[in-house]
């Protein structure tokens, strides 16, 4: 009975061991993995702040993009706009001209022939 006993009782004494080191191993992976979990969380912190930086940044040159953009075709629009109205104003100034022009061949014509006509009524 005594040898039952005995073994019963390194039986649970090994077992405990074991049962000790499996704890240790455990709590050691647990740790590692805990630390690594940690490390992992404070790497995506600091890439997700670097991305915000970013993003920030970016959309401020964004903005200054579009001020700029903003600025050039406004600009643009203004010196349109000021070509435009001197083009009219030169083609009218054309167009008066050539009018005026016409309108004094056409008189210069007309007052040729009328002395014309007026020389040979005379001249008869």
């Amino acid at each position: 009975m005594n040898s039952v006993y005995d073994y019963l009782q390194q039986s649970l004494s090994s077992h405990q061991w074991e049962m000790v080191d499996l704890a240790r191993e455990l709590r050691q992976r647990f740790n590692a993995s805990r630390e690594h979990m940690m490390n992992t969380s404070e790497s995506l912190h600091g890439l997700i702040e670097k991305l915000s930086e970013e993003s920030k940044r970016l959309g401020s040159n964004a903005t200054k993009i579009d001020e700029v953009q903003t600025k050039c075709i406004t600009e643009f629009s203004g010196a349109y706009e000021e070509q435009s109205r001197a083009d009219a104003q030169k083609l009218i100034a054309d167009v008066t001209t050539l009018v005026s022009d016409c309108m004094r061949r056409y008189k210069e014509t007309v007052d040729a022939r009328l002395g014309d006509l007026n020389n040979s009524v005379i001249g008869k």
